[in-house]
């Protein structure tokens, strides 16, 4: 009898002390999303290879951040997180101007390409003048 109270007593105290986890994962592609930085005003944390981090960590106060390079920005409550098991963060979508890119050869035959083009027009000028 005092074996089985025990081993009940030494169950409740795992669960009470088992660290909550939520994973956070790509809104399209379902995988989990690493390196995403967890913060609120008083501790920061990063999510590891498997989208995981540790809600227990935080204040039940805590209003919380979630911030990743690729993907946009999400503010969540401590409050919100313990109802759920899972984030899904969505992709940022970012624009650039046009790049183009020449190789030194290309660049070099198109700087002879003007001044050919250039000394033609000189020519046609020339011949236009010598006309009149």
């Amino acid at each position: 009898m005092v074996q089985k109270t025990f081993f009940i007593i030494l169950l409740l105290v795992s669960v009470v002390h088992s660290q909550e986890k939520i994973q956070l994962i790509d809104s399209t592609s379902k995988e989990p999303i690493s390196d995403v930085v967890v913060y609120s005003s008083s501790i920061q944390q990063i999510s590891d290879d498997e989208g995981y981090f540790l809600l227990d960590l935080f204040v039940n106060t805590d209003s919380i951040s979630f911030s990743h390079i690729a993907y946009k920005k999400l503010f969540l409550s401590y409050s919100e997180l313990e109802l759920i098991s899972f984030i899904e963060l969505s992709k940022k979508e970012i624009s650039t101007k046009q790049i183009d890119v020449v190789s030194k050869n290309d660049f070099e035959n198109s700087i002879i390409t003007e001044k050919i083009e250039l000394n033609n027009m000189k020519r046609a000028a020339l011949l236009q003048h010598q006309k009149y």
